[in-house]
């Protein structure tokens, strides 16, 4: 062979193991670890000037480290930054996805990224390719090849070798750290209940010593006490009341949405704020215009708005202003500050007060229940916890942002609407009476609750069946002569619950109308019932008059 042809033979031996080792430098980059970057940069990497021995100690070197990037049990990918094709994955990859190599180069990272939309993702990018931010990091999941899903935090950098750009990955399976968070919150959820039953045991044994006490009393007084009666009704609503709010923190309160005008809930709430907090707070309010409707419990919601004035008005003994707005806002995560806030229109509820604010080192638990900073017996530490517990029922969102001698600003983000949430639910209105002659089914597994119901219908004019289980409801209904004009059901009960009897019993029998009844809304593993407007309910405790105007509105309406 003439030298001429073996020089040109070498040359192009050289050229191949250049464009070989650049290849593996790419690879290598994508660990994304600085060291292992500088362990293979490209003046090692591509130096074609340096001597046979010296390239073979390099590609040698380069050899482990392709060795071990390849056994790494992150995910590392690049990815064209065009095209967004897959051009290399390591082994950790293959084997979390369970794709082929070659299967894996036709796709994209969108392709194993479900929840990351095109427009998402060219968000995520945007600061790479604009040269704001060196990477950018995201946690999402990830899809396997058999459809299954799991966790992951994402690193993306866009890196420049030499011979163009390339986007380089590194993924992290967050799966057990997932795990250990999820643990972490359980154990604070099993504290704030223990700090709850402690609170509750203590309110109730109040309240219990007032009615047991009073009760006693009349027993041994002879004539009825029209006074001592009275205490023992008040001790039973100031039982009711925290119910309520224990329910609403809980997140167990039955809710009956309706879709409303936070403007108008705003306007007429502000009036009794106005007369709550006293002259010496000014209240004033700052309504947004075309504000959208929202779907939410309209009394609930003014719950949340009276509490919120309370604890304004305790932060401004010496008196201030209290300043409630509302607006429309297009959330943007990075535009609002909070990554828990879903993305989205939404209407924010704002309600600021000038107040001495919170210490920084109690913003923190500000909803828990029971917590409160004020003196004993001045505060029961339930009312942020129970406005917190509303708003995430009704599907909304709650920060808080405080500063000592500066004020106090809670904002409430509540989702907007859908159109086909917007259809207008009226009630048909019912004829005031409080006498009955129709047949009413009163189906209720508490025997205390079922012999007042039935008593207290029986004495109305009703015609009362009673059943103290739902197969008991079905086999009276089966047996009834005449027809039953009324289901009076409670929700939760062993073996069937009052929606499923409901659904049996208008099924096999038409005409029946049906009131619902209960004392907390968790019913077959659900977070919570919601309730239509058109649906008839009525919550636990309730007195006789309550429910037989209930009842009698339901018959009306019929």
């Amino acid at each position: 062979m003439a030298i001429e042809d073996a020089n040109a033979l070498r040359q192009q031996i050289q050229k191949l193991e250049t464009d070989l080792a650049a290849l593996r430098q790419r690879a290598h980059w994508a660990h994304g670890d600085d060291s292992a970057v500088a362990a293979v940069a490209p003046s090692s990497a591509l130096d074609v000037t340096s001597g046979p021995t010296e390239r073979r100690k390099n590609e040698t070197e380069e050899a482990w480290l392709w060795n071990v990037l390849d056994r790494s049990l992150n995910e590392i990918y690049l990815f064209d930054p065009e095209t967004l094709r897959f051009e290399y994955a390591n082994q950790g990859a293959l084997r979390n996805l369970g794709y082929s190599l070659a299967r894996l180069r036709e796709l994209s990272p969108l392709d194993i990224k479900p929840l990351v939309t095109t427009s998402r993702w060219a968000e995520l990018l945007a600061p790479l390719h604009a040269a704001e931010r060196d990477y950018v990091t995201f946690d999402t999941v990830h899809e396997r090849a058999d459809g299954s899903q799991y966790p992951v935090e994402v690193r993306l950098q866009l890196v420049d070798h030499g011979r163009g750009k390339v986007f380089l990955a590194v993924i992290n399976d967050i799966t057990e750290k997932r795990n250990l968070e999820a643990q972490f919150l359980e154990a604070q959820k099993l504290e704030s209940i223990g700090r709850l039953a402690g609170g509750v045991a203590h309110d109730f044994n109040n309240l219990l010593t007032v009615i047991l006490g009073y009760a006693e009393l009349l027993e041994t007084a002879g004539p009825v006490r029209l006074d001592d009666v009275r205490e023992i009704r008040r001790a039973g609503e100031r039982a009711r009341d925290l119910t309520h709010q224990l329910l609403a923190f809980a997140r167990r309160q039955v809710i009956s949405p309706s879709t409303l005008d936070l403007n108008v809930l705003v306007r007429d709430s502000s009036r009794l704020i106005s007369r709550l907090l006293g002259e010496h707070i000014s209240v004033t309010t700052e309504l947004g215009a075309g504000l959208w409707l929202v779907r939410v419990d309209g009394p609930q919601i003014g719950q949340v708005l009276m509490n919120l004035a309370v604890n304004a008005r305790d932060a401004m003994p010496e008196g201030g202003n209290l300043r409630i707005a509302t607006s429309n806002v297009n959330v943007n995560n990075h535009a609002a500050g909070n990554p828990a806030l879903p993305r989205g229109e939404h209407v924010l509820l704002t309600v600021h007060d000038d107040g001495c604010g919170i210490p920084t080192e109690n913003l923190p638990h500000v909803f828990d229940p029971f917590y409160t900073t004020k003196a004993a017996g001045e505060g029961t530490g339930l009312g942020l916890s129970t406005v917190y517990g509303i708003v995430k029922q009704c599907g909304g969102h709650i920060d808080v942002q405080s500063e000592v001698g500066t004020g106090t600003t809670f904002r409430l983000y509540f989702p907007r609407a859908q159109p086909a949430e917007s259809a207008a639910h009226s009630a048909v209105p019912g004829r005031k009476r409080s006498l009955g002659h129709e047949s009413v089914l009163v189906v209720e597994d508490d025997g205390t609750v079922r012999s007042l119901t039935a008593r207290c219908l029986a004495d109305a004019g009703y015609n009362v069946l009673v059943a103290e289980s739902p197969t008991d409801a079905l086999r009276l209904c089966a047996e009834a002569q005449g027809k039953i004009d009324l289901l009076l059901t409670d929700i939760v009960m062993p073996g069937m619950s009052g929606r499923q009897l409901a659904t049996q019993i208008t099924d096999a029998h038409a005409g029946v109308q049906v009131l619902f009844v209960s004392g907390y809304a968790k019913d077959g593993g659900q977070e919570g019932l919601q309730f239509e407007a058109s649906e008839a309910f009525l919550p636990k405790p309730f007195t006789p008059a309550t429910l037989l105007e209930r009842v009698r509105r339901v018959l009306d309406s019929a």
